[in-house]
């Protein structure tokens, strides 16, 4: 017999598996229908759970849109923030951290365009939430580039002029897939080829 802790923790588990399938498939469908014709009824009837179930996830038919929003970047910060801790030299640091952060742009880039689309949709404590977000992301890029001008691995630039462009070139992938989708080379080759340009404007 299942004792109290591993119970809850069950119960927890369940909990999180069923929350993500709600944010995955709410996903799909606003990108599919937009946020105003979103059904929570037919939510619900994706997910597999009644709609008073679903009111067990979320107050309002907004929370869903927060909660696709909260998914885009994810731990992502933390990540970054691993990597910018490592012992590595800074421009390894500098180029692991773009790499790290235009390959999950790259992964989330159907979220990303949905966002840029549906942000006015968003309660004003959730706007302030997503920029905070990215704002942090980017603080991370700028600190590293502070950290290799002090040292003198990187020529003097704006730090946070540069963190903003790296955080704009990672959304490049969801704003112009269009103007992408006939360029001869991976996403990978892609994403190496922007992470030298960054470096670049650095001057490494």
């Amino acid at each position: 017999m299942t004792n109290g802790v591993e119970g809850r923790l069950t119960r927890v588990e369940r909990t999180s598996k069923r929350r993500e399938k709600i944010t995955a498939v709410a996903t799909q469908y606003i990108m599919e229908r937009g946020f105003e014709n979103l059904s929570v009824n037919d939510l619900a009837a994706a997910v597999g759970i009644s709609v008073g179930g679903m009111y067990r996830y979320i107050d309002t038919k907004v929370d869903l849109l927060v909660m696709v929003c909260q998914n885009i970047y994810g731990d992502l910060r933390d990540e970054l923030g691993e990597v910018a801790a490592g012992p590595e030299p800074v421009a390894t640091k500098m180029r692991w951290a773009i790499e790290l952060y235009l390959s999950s742009c790259e992964d989330k880039r159907e979220q990303i365009a949905m966002m840029y689309r549906e942000y006015r949709s968003l309660p004003t404590d959730a706007q302030r939430e997503y920029k905070q977000r990215e704002l942090a992301i980017g603080s991370v890029f700028a600190d590293l580039i502070r950290s290799g001008i002090q040292h003198g691995s990187f020529r003097s630039v704006d730090p946070t002029v540069v963190a903003m462009n790296i955080v704009f070139l990672g959304h490049l992938p969801a704003l112009k897939s269009w103007a992408l989708h006939d360029i001869a080379c991976s996403s990978e080759q892609l994403r190496h080829q922007q992470c030298e340009l960054l470096m670049s404007s650095l001057g490494v």
